[in-house]
């Protein structure tokens, strides 16, 4: 079975890893002409590890993977600590894998390496979905198109596979608002910001941050309503 898979993110590649582990012809179309570092930090938690050490990936993500100590909710005004799940050592005997803090690009470099760059076509914008009775073909921007036995859309918030199963649909404001970023280490050491996923929560607002790509980043996330 060739199955054409439209995006080529962290959802895209997994998916298409997976597919080709089991014997299936997976190929991946992703509109960017360059894969380049896109993002800053993820928390993967083990359930999600599990998936992806399955998938043979448990040496590249213990290579650029942070283990935190803990998961610690602390109070926005005074940082007393108001809760603490224990992870590291804790997260193995307690779910079977770490919980692991990651580099989005980190993460996303460890599954092209899986798939291998020949089952990725760049520079590919999906702009129109043709089914049949033997299969489905989709168009690109650029006049080429792909034709399978299965359709996988990966491609996003502004999914083109979405709209042509669903029918167009209009995003609602959650009324949230996300800032983001990376500061080198040093800054984290400065402050004395130890290797954990700090949670500070106030009335409507909420700031994260914690340790990426080997410990050589703080990724930090501020959320308000």
């Amino acid at each position: 079975m060739h199955v054409l898979i439209v995006g080529g993110g962290i959802g895209g590649l997994t998916v298409a890893v997976a597919l080709r582990q089991l014997g299936f012809d997976a190929h991946v179309y992703e509109q960017a002409r360059v894969l380049r570092e896109v993002g800053a930090g993820v928390a993967i938690s083990p359930n999600a590890v599990k998936v992806l050490h399955q998938l043979g990936l448990a040496e590249p993500l213990r290579t650029v993977g942070v283990v935190s100590h803990s998961l610690d909710t602390r109070d926005w005004e005074t940082g007393s600590l108001l809760g603490r799940v224990p992870l590291a050592d804790a997260a193995v005997s307690r779910w079977g894998a770490p919980f692991y803090h990651l580099h989005r690009a980190d993460l996303h470099n460890a599954l092209r390496a899986a798939l291998g760059d020949q089952h990725i076509t760049l520079g590919a914008c999906g702009v129109a979905v043709e089914q049949s009775d033997n299969g489905v073909t989709v168009r690109f921007a650029d006049g080429r198109v792909a034709s399978g036995d299965l359709l996988i859309g990966a491609d996003g918030i502004h999914s083109m596979v979405r709209e042509y199963v669903a029918g167009p649909d209009q995003a609602i404001w959650s009324r949230q608002i996300s800032w983001r970023g990376l500061a080198p280490a040093s800054v984290g050491r400065e402050i004395g910001l130890e290797m954990r996923h700090h949670s500070f929560w106030g009335p409507r607002k909420q700031f994260v941050c914690f340790y990426v790509a080997s410990g050589q980043w703080v990724n930090w996330v501020g959320n308000t309503q």
